[in-house]
């Protein structure tokens, strides 16, 4: 059974909800049922959903250079769900919660950023 747009629209992009499941839905708009951009933003504006922040972090492993040990870079990044469709975060937020832990992430969090 799949979840249609409409489906995902009426359960998960609704104010009441956390914001990570909402981040669920947006997720799953995005890569699942590969609705247009601008269909999911009206969906955001319409559940007044369109502000809400989430904080993601990520670790990628540190590698050898000439027998040196690289550190391992940690990168965090604060994104409006918003800016999640329209890419104004360059995509990294998406790509870092496509591809979940693997080798190239260690270790992927995601949390709720208090809006003001």
């Amino acid at each position: 059974m799949q979840f249609g747009f409409r489906d995902v629209q009426m359960l998960l992009l609704k104010q009441k909800l956390n914001v990570l499941l909402n981040l669920i839905g947006l997720h799953y708009c995005l890569n699942i049922l590969q609705v247009p951009a601008f269909c999911i933003t009206e969906a955001l504006r319409g559940g007044k959903i369109v502000d809400r922040r989430v904080c993601v972090k990520w670790r990628r492993p540190g590698r050898w250079f000439n027998g040196f040990r690289i550190r391992d870079g940690y990168h965090s990044r604060c994104v409006y769900l918003e800016d999640l469709v329209t890419g104004e975060d360059d995509g990294e937020v998406l790509t870092v919660l496509e591809r979940g832990a693997t080798r190239e992430f260690l270790r992927v969090q995601v949390f709720v950023v208090n809006s003001p």
